[in-house]
């Protein structure tokens, strides 16, 4: 019959202190040494399915924490909670490793090879597969001595499917990033030297000039290829953010009423230049303080400002607006709307709007031109934060971004 020295607690939830120190003093007259390292015990604890005691000398096993199904069917082997280490390893692999990776288990798990491992170093980690119901899992094993001791040691076993799904996801995630900053690079690189090149052609022929009528016109020129350098510029800035969209959220404490100062302070220049009316409507904040990552909603909201304002004719409107609904007494959703009377997109294109580099074709006199990044940015940030985020369009009429994101309520 196995008895667990302590009770396995929810994720991220610390085992409690009392569990580790009687876990410690059975560890002891287990090893006859004296066991102190509790951060070790505590770690293992809180990540691992089942963790065991294990002297490297006799083979002998013994159970530490035992939460998983997967172990309690080969918990015949025990007798008296102690087992012989192969023994269980054995009767393990025959009931959960796959035949193509049965033996590479039970040569890496062996005591003889436990043995020089731990001779070499104080940890070992082993990453296996071996079923779980009917499923094929990924599962990591780690051994670390106790005390530094070559004989005495702690073996944890977890279940790790979720982190190397996460891991593939990044993965592809940076092929495709990187296949993205490939093409860029390849079709900016002319873009910058092309407008660089007028200038400096433009300033050379003027410092020679005296005629101030064409100085004048040259000094048009300039201005001009200066407002394509800035474009591009902007274009390399929106490739800089693919790196903030690498990073998890950053969860903390902000208030929305300041997320709407701050865009109404960030939006009175751009929008007075070309003489559009932005608004803001926070009234339908029910509860301002929330919890979210405050560089990604404040790049969300800035993203979908810039847009609505580069995209409305002069003497056009964009309004920013929210509300709330409680979901539960700790988690709030938050819809927020960014509407623009601007030149709208087409049905086609709007459905390819959120991929990078998508632009679409316009007659419009004046629309400015961009990379086509900052839509395809802004749709990972709102996934970052479990959010989503639509459009409702219609060309020559404007656009209205609907973004939700669900916030937890500070206690």
């Amino acid at each position: 019959m196995t008895i667990p020295f302590f009770k396995k607690q929810e994720k991220n939830i610390e085992v409690e202190e009392n569990s580790i120190i009687a876990s410690s003093s059975r560890l002891s007259k287990l090893s006859g040494l004296d066991i102190t390292n509790f951060d070790m015990l505590r770690a293992l604890a809180n990540d691992y399915t089942s963790v065991y005691y294990t002297n490297l000398e006799t083979g002998d096993a013994a159970v530490v924490s035992f939460d998983d199904r997967n172990m309690r069917e080969v918990a015949v082997v025990y007798d008296e909670n102690v087992c012989l280490l192969d023994d269980f390893s054995r009767q393990y692999a025959n009931k959960r490793v796959p035949p193509n990776h049965y033996q590479d288990f039970i040569e890496v798990v062996s005591l003889a090879n436990l043995r020089k491992q731990m001779a070499e170093s104080s940890v070992f980690k082993y990453r296996f597969i071996a079923y779980k119901g009917d499923k094929e899992n990924h599962f990591l094993m780690k051994a670390c001595r106790i005390n530094d001791s070559k004989t005495h040691i702690i073996v944890g076993f977890s279940d790790i499917e979720a982190q190397v799904e996460y891991e593939r996801e990044r993965s592809l995630e940076f092929e495709s990033i990187s296949n993205i900053k490939g093409e860029f690079l390849k079709n900016t690189s002319h873009e910058l030297m092309t407008p660089l090149n007028a200038i400096n052609g433009f300033t050379e022929i003027s410092l020679k000039e005296t005629d101030p009528d064409k100085i004048r016109e040259n000094l048009k020129h300039i201005h001009s290829e200066t407002q394509g350098l800035i474009i591009q510029i902007r274009n390399l800035i929106s490739m800089s953010e693919f790196s903030l969209i690498n990073r998890p959220p950053n969860y903390q404490t902000y208030a929305l009423s300041d997320l709407f100062a701050g865009m109404r302070e960030r939006m009175k220049t751009p929008a007075k230049a070309k003489n559009i009316t932005f608004t803001t409507d926070d009234f339908g904040i029910k509860v301002n303080k929330v919890i979210t990552d405050v560089e990604f909603i404040n790049r969300i909201m800035i993203h979908l400002l810039y847009n609505a304002v580069k995209y409305t004719n002069n003497g056009g409107t964009v309004i920013m607006s929210v509300k709330q609904e409680m979901l539960d007494e700790q988690t709030v959703l938050n819809e927020f709307h960014i509407k623009d009377n601007g030149i709208g997109m087409s049905k086609e294109f709007s459905k390819h709007l959120f991929e990078a580099f998508a632009r679409e074709q316009t007659s419009t006199e004046g629309a400015p031109s961009g990379l086509g990044l900052g839509l395809a940015i802004t749709e990972k940030l709102v996934r970052s934060l479990e959010g989503s985020i639509s459009v409702v369009t219609k060309k020559d009429f404007g656009s209205d971004f609907k973004v939700v994101i669900p916030t937890k309520v500070p206690r």
